[in-house]
């Protein structure tokens, strides 16, 4: 492997691990109650209150260490701390919860609706067009794929959207795309999907999980007059499964699933490693990541069953530890704390001398 300017040094037995020589720490444990229906407008009482969502519910602590109301969540839902999404296709309507206003407002929508950046879209139900909307649920745009959409990541003033065919669609402005076609691209991949998009804050760089037989990891930058492709890692390995992908707040680096292991890209070097194929490879590794603070990317992986929270810093793996089996939520909190849950508790962890 050519030299990046990221270098692991590390195997896998030396990972730092919760309570030994990682700063991240735990700071306490909340049983859940006993989810309740949503059914009036839900309202976050307390600026200073956290939230946690998962697969199967949703709700806010106060610094109290209570938990002040835990619901059950729709499969189909999108949750992010601030706004809720809940489809309901027999009745043709998606209720729109505003959680700081108490409001619930219901929307003339189908599809299917996902979250980004505090921004809302909603995935049309042949997953063929994309619309986003604002918080009173007004059009900003919509926009025609052509194919069936299979990844998308959205900050506050970008997005990108890869569909089955492998075209790549990268949102700059209202209504205004950059279109990166598979031909464009001069790969010999036997067939073109998309398994995993990213995009940093900036909108400079997006990250792309391409083709298979053979799989590339790509990475884009905004040259002005569109998005060119400036490094790619041919991968020995090849992925079915939609994966993870995130920049860091910061832009320094991005970190991707792949078949073959995470894989880390160095955007100043426009270098990529990957690491710990030990952990992270192979068909039945699944992962969850967010960004955490301007430096750090958090990841909840499934691993063969096993679930395991992973803090990346500055491109070097901090923590890896294994928790609940049950995990399927991983939510920010701030910059220095984050909440992993499942159906019976929630585990707040922090990191010491995080910087803000």
């Amino acid at each position: 492997m050519a030299a990046a300017g990221i270098t692991i040094l590390y195997t896998l037995i030396a990972l730092p691990r919760l309570g030994n020589d990682s700063r991240l720490r735990s700071l306490g444990t909340l049983r859940l109650p006993e989810p309740r229906e949503l059914k009036e407008p839900l309202r976050q009482s307390e600026a200073d209150w956290g939230y946690f969502s998962n697969l199967e519910n949703l709700g806010f602590y106060s610094p109290r260490e209570v938990v002040e109301a835990c619901y059950r969540l729709n499969p189909q839902a999108a949750f992010d701390g601030n706004s809720l999404v809940d489809p309901h296709p027999e009745r043709d309507l998606i209720d729109l919860y505003k959680l700081r206003e108490g409001r619930k407002i219901q929307l003339p929508f189908t599809g299917y609706p996902f979250l980004g950046g505090s921004r809302i879209f909603i995935v049309r139900p042949d997953q063929q067009a994309v619309s986003e909307i604002n918080g009173e649920g007004r059009t900003i745009w919509s926009r025609e794929f052509g194919s069936t959409l299979t990844s998308a990541s959205a900050t506050a003033g970008h997005s990108v959207w890869g569909t089955l065919g492998g075209d790549i669609l990268i949102q700059y402005a209202p209504d205004n795309f950059k279109e990166i076609l598979p031909e464009s691209l001069g790969l010999d991949s036997a067939q073109a999907c998309i398994y995993a998009t990213a995009i940093s804050i900036d909108g400079a760089t997006a990250a792309v999980l391409y083709g298979l037989d053979p799989q590339y990891a790509l990475f884009f930058v905004d040259k002005g007059i569109g998005y060119s492709l400036v490094h790619k890692q041919k991968l020995a390995e090849s992925t079915t499964r939609a994966q993870g992908a995130v920049f860091s707040e910061d832009g320094a680096y991005a970190v991707m699933g792949t078949e073959a292991g995470l894989l880390v890209y160095d955007v100043k070097e426009r270098t990529s490693n990957l690491i710990h194929a030990e952990r992270f490879g192979g068909g039945e590794v699944e992962s969850h990541m967010e960004a955490w603070g301007k430096d750090s990317v958090a990841i909840l992986s499934s691993v063969n069953g096993e679930k395991y929270l992973s803090i990346i810093r500055n491109g070097i793996m901090e923590a890896c530890f294994k928790v609940d089996d049950d995990a399927t939520g991983l939510s920010i909190q701030s910059s220095d704390s984050l909440v992993v849950s499942g159906s019976r508790f929630l585990r707040r962890y922090g990191m010491k001398g995080k910087a803000e």
